[in-house]
């Protein structure tokens, strides 16, 4: 399965690896699943990530992005989906859009309308994590 992953499940899923999210970092690292990144995508986790974190902690969580995008497919934005709603949501829309992938994200609100707009399906790190198992 390819997905594009939201920041909000990057950063909690390397904060809190017992959480949703840390199952899809963990599946991401493993090979479960094809995670599909644009240039801008990396670019918002590296800015949230070192952003929000203090600076011991921020280096050791750049440290872990680095990794899994080492293990990422990167995407050429030829098709723009914006403007959406908050150019951030843009980022990861137009990424799964172009790689014909599943958006996760921990905020569904955020992305009402994507599927039925765009085409793209939005699942939360349970749901996709659990058809990740039924694949």
């Amino acid at each position: 399965m390819r997905a594009g992953v939201d920041t909000n499940v990057v950063f909690s899923g390397i904060t809190d690896p017992s959480s949703g999210a840390g199952g899809v970092i963990a599946g991401w690292l493993t090979g479960q699943f094809c995670p599909c990144v644009s240039t801008a995508l990396a670019l918002e986790y590296e800015e949230v990530l070192g952003g929000k974190l203090g600076a011991r902690r921020a280096l050791r969580a750049l440290i872990l992005l680095g990794e899994l995008l080492r293990h990422a497919e990167y995407v050429d934005i030829l098709v723009a989906t914006r403007p959406f709603r908050d150019p951030d949501d843009d980022f990861v829309i137009d990424c799964a859009f172009n790689a014909g992938a599943v958006i996760v994200t921990e905020n569904l609100r955020d992305f009402r309308g994507v599927e039925e707009s765009v085409g793209v399906r939005v699942l939360t790190p349970r749901r996709f994590l659990a058809e990740l198992t039924e694949a």
